[in-house]
């Protein structure tokens, strides 16, 4: 049985009030969500000029503003918790909306950590980003400020490569038909992909999307020819897109999430399907292999999973247990993707293992992978990267079990520098010992 995605939605007007007066200590909110989710608070907490510590650390170099936000599921709520709340994971994202409701912007995110991370006082202490310049941007700019929520349902466990996702129907009660009606009587509308030919209705598809309406109403092209060629999309995310846009729920395969939704972006849906897949991509917990090959196609199409997908991809790899472990899907990474990975990842050794993988496809990635990228990151090329990789690792977390490890790596003997980095470090290490031995 497929897991299932709950969603909430709840106005934000004292957040937006809140931005429009900051004073300089900074503040504090909580938003409790209605049911289904009522036993799940998002605080949200800007920082004012004076305010200091570890809990406004920068969420990684390059964000040049920083607020913090989290969800917590409070137990004095749910005294019970373990044997009562619905939710295993959840996902919320703060987003701006104009006075039509369209989104303009994703703002700020929030999910919930692992189960063994919980706080025994406070339940789940989960994890959060708000961006301050956009967050400003949108209250300046009059919209309004939603904090949607998903909830994926106990028992789902991890998402594989393997699982998919139920999506509700786009249409629903409009179309007895569903889906079936795709390629039925009265067709006058084609969509072509990857060799594969979809008949439509102009009349659903001016319906669903705007896009599509411009596209199909006028004298462009599509709209002559009575035809739409997706030159580069995947044609199995076209058939879900217009099963979709035809009424029917859909079982989307994880790997096609992403697809899927650039397309939904692209053409505007309007019946929420955008939201949807973020949602569930924000709320479900997913593999580490599922995390890594993921994130790249995120990147490109949807930043505010890539934000997600990339801090769990920070933790997953941090706490490896072999070499084995390191998924091959990270040679397909954007370089600047894995240098804020490998920044980020405190055992100085698995940050060096992940770097591996992306530069000589070592250990466990095939040659087809490691090359799989072209121009400046073609695997040629990509050793160039060591000096700068080396460079973002945390030497000072490094211990002398690491020591041993880095020497056994097959990718070590062909780093340039990486010798003189250790020995250094290890140097380091005995001069602080000798200074401060209890330590």
């Amino acid at each position: 049985m497929a897991p299932t995605l709950v969603t909430t939605s709840i106005p934000l007007r004292k957040l937006e009030r809140a931005v429009r007066s900051l004073p300089p200590e900074g503040w504090r909110h909580h938003f409790t969500f209605p049911e289904p989710f009522g036993n799940h608070c998002l605080g949200v907490a800007l920082r004012g000029d004076e305010d200091d510590g570890e809990e406004w650390d920068d969420y990684e170099p390059g964000f040049e503003s920083f607020c913090y936000g989290r969800i917590n599921l409070w137990e004095d709520l749910q005294p019970d918790w373990e044997e009562s709340v619905e939710f295993e994971s959840a996902g919320f994202e703060v987003v701006a909306v104009d006075l039509q409701g369209y989104h303009r912007a994703t703002v700020g995110l929030a999910w919930t950590g692992e189960w063994p991370e919980q706080d025994s006082e406070n339940g789940w202490n989960g994890r959060g980003i708000l961006l301050r310049s956009e967050l400003d941007a949108a209250v300046k700019a009059g919209y309004s400020l939603i904090a949607n929520g998903g909830g994926v349902r106990y028992g789902a466990g991890h998402l594989c490569l393997g699982s998919t996702l139920t999506v509700n129907g786009g249409l629903p009660n409009t179309l007895p038909g569903g889906g079936a009606m795709l390629d039925g009587p009265f067709s006058d509308a084609t969509f072509i992909a990857g060799g594969r030919t979809f008949r439509a209705h102009r009349i659903v598809l001016a319906a669903a999307s705007p896009v599509f309406l411009r596209m199909l109403d006028g004298g462009m092209r599509e709209a002559l020819e009575a035809a739409v060629e997706l030159r580069d999309a995947d044609p199995a995310a076209v058939e879900l897109l217009l099963r979709h846009i035809y009424g029917a729920a859909i079982e989307v395969p994880l790997p096609l999430a992403l697809p899927l939704y650039a397309l939904a972006d692209q053409y505007q849906l309007s019946s929420g399907l955008q939201q949807q897949l973020r949602l569930w991509l924000l709320a479900a917990r997913l593999t580490t292999e599922a995390i890594c090959t993921l994130l790249p196609v995120a990147w490109t199409v949807c930043r505010p999973v890539s934000m997600r997908l990339k801090a769990d991809a920070i933790e997953a790899l941090g706490k490896l247990e072999g070499l084995e472990q390191v998924p091959p899907s990270i040679a397909a990474w954007p370089f600047d993707v894995l240098r804020g990975v490998v920044y980020s990842i405190s055992i100085p050794y698995w940050a060096f293992a992940t770097a591996a993988v992306w530069v000589e496809g070592l250990p466990n990635c095939s040659a087809e992978a490691a090359a799989a990228p072209t121009g400046e990151e073609a695997a040629g090329n990509r050793r160039d990267r060591w000096p700068e990789l080396l460079g973002a690792m945390r030497w000072h977390n490094m211990d002398s079990a690491e020591y041993k490890l880095f020497r056994r790596h097959p990718a070590a003997p062909a780093v340039p520098g990486l010798l003189e980095r250790l020995a250094d470090t290890m140097h380091q290490r005995l001069m602080n010992f000798e200074e401060n031995p209890r330590q």
